[in-house]
């Protein structure tokens, strides 16, 4: 596992950051889940018997009990690559967690009630007036592309007939299976989020624009004193900041000196015009454009990765994304 999934699940099993999460993308900011409500859930799931084994592994699972019962389960997975077969990876997620609901009933039903079950019931161990709790996954995008996956089941699957009414009743069978994608690149306004999740969120999306941050670190400097420790790292770690990190772990050790060193350092990475992370990710992506249209020589792939002008990166970035072969990207260079 990567420091970048080790620091992001380390914030999130934090019951006020997640439930602040939850609350800010499903709720509008509504306190509908209070973190005294959730507890922390093994994120394993397994599944094995005479036909199938399987293994899923979710980042962040919490339980939301009320008055003495499970009211909700929630699961947030954190994506920093697009998946386009995300949407059936988490349906078998949640399936399983369903199925693991179902089991329990079961047993219990087997233990308590197995005198007073019908036929049927006692079958299938599972009673009519039995119901099971919803299960709530968030997926959680940090990618700096935009997320472009389809995220319903309807339309992910295809019916290739002549026929287009045919096709229309026949796609309408298909149950409107959908999953939440929290796409950080199309959100402008965090106000919905209470916590320092809404700092860390700002700060967030202005990385691609060292003169947008600069300014953001102007006007918020108090907020950006106010981050606690787990924020800090997490954001030293998602934009790929080294100094950052360094300093944050010299403040650990020297905590009287915390506020001043924390504002110090992210002004210091970014006057001198080079935010590691900002020029990597940026790299990283003109290189990933330009593979899916063509081969790279080397010599142009060399160029692109040893470039530290931002203002050429972004250029490049459009370029790539426009350029329907590698030399029309080289041409416009």
């Amino acid at each position: 596992m990567g420091k970048l999934d080790i620091t992001q699940k380390s914030f999130f099993e934090n019951a006020e950051h997640f439930a602040d999460l939850m609350n800010g993308v499903y709720f509008g900011g509504k306190p509908v889940l209070k973190a005294e409500e959730l507890t922390s859930v093994n994120s394993v799931l397994q599944k094995a018997d005479e036909e199938v084994a399987l293994e899923k592994l979710r980042d962040v699972v919490k339980m939301q009990t009320k008055d003495g019962r499970v009211f909700a389960l929630y699961v947030l997975e954190n994506q920093y690559r697009i998946d386009y077969s995300m949407l059936v990876r988490i349906m078998v997620e949640e399936s399983l967690e369903y199925e693991n609901q179902v089991k329990a009933i079961r047993k219990r039903n087997k233990e308590k009630y197995r005198n007073v079950l019908s036929p049927d019931e006692y079958l299938y161990g599972f009673r009519k007036r039995d119901r099971l709790y919803p299960i709530h996954t968030l997926v959680l995008y940090w990618g700096d592309k935009e997320w472009d996956a389809i995220d319903s089941l309807r339309e992910l699957t295809t019916i290739s007939v002549d026929d287009a009414n045919m096709e229309q009743c026949v796609a309408a069978l298909v149950p409107d299976y959908r999953i939440r994608v929290y796409d950080l690149n199309k959100v402008e306004d965090f106000s919905d989020f209470r916590t320092t999740l809404r700092t860390l969120f700002e700060f967030y999306s202005k990385r691609k624009d060292v003169k947008e941050l600069k300014e953001y670190m102007k006007r918020n400097e108090p907020e950006i004193r106010k981050l606690d420790k787990d924020s800090r790292f997490l954001l030293a770690t998602l934009i790929k900041e080294k100094r950052l990190v360094i300093e944050l772990q010299k403040q650990e050790e020297q905590k009287e000196k915390e506020e001043e060193g924390v504002c110090k350092a992210i002004d210091d990475m970014i006057e001198e015009g080079r935010m590691e992370g900002i020029i990597q990710g940026k790299v990283e992506n003109v290189v990933e454009l330009l593979e899916e249209v063509g081969q790279l020589s080397e010599s142009l792939k060399k160029r692109i990765s040893e470039e530290t002008n931002l203002e050429n990166l972004s250029k490049w970035l459009k370029l790539a994304a426009k350029s329907k072969t590698i030399a029309d990207f080289e041409a416009a260079m």
